[in-house]
């Protein structure tokens, strides 16, 4: 991840210059979201094993990486400062509509920073103003 997806930096921009970071985040983890499904989803990537076999294994393999995909820019944004704690899993049982969310949160546990949440080809970032914070 680019320095200028810091939380220095993100806390030290103005209000256009914040919603272009976060427009441009959100662009970043899309794309890698995205390249890291498409390449599961690639059928030779699947064995056939018979329809539901492999319409299983297919579905086991992208939630893996889009789970590891997501924990990486997690953890890249954590190592640039956001601080970001799990907030929900929703690992639904059709794959599109599984998401998961991270924030960074305040001491009174509201979110304060940095959110996002991934969806299979959808990410929403968000930066989060709290009068407590």
């Amino acid at each position: 991840m680019d320095e200028k997806f810091s939380v220095k930096n993100m806390q030290n921009t103005s209000i256009e210059g914040l919603q272009k970071i976060l427009r441009e985040l959100k662009v970043e983890s899309e794309i890698r979201i995205t390249q890291a499904i498409d390449e599961i989803t690639n059928p030779r990537f699947v064995q056939n094993y018979g329809a539901v076999d492999s319409v299983y294994l297919n579905d086991k393999l992208r939630r893996e990486a889009y789970f590891k995909q997501c924990e990486g820019i997690i953890s890249e944004l954590n190592a640039l400062g956001h601080d970001l704690s799990p907030l929900d899993l929703d690992s639904d049982i059709n794959f599109e509509n599984t998401s998961i969310s991270w924030a960074t949160l305040n001491k009174l546990g509201a979110v304060c920073g940095l959110e996002l949440e991934f969806f299979p080809r959808e990410t929403n970032v968000r930066w989060v103003v709290a009068p407590s914070a």
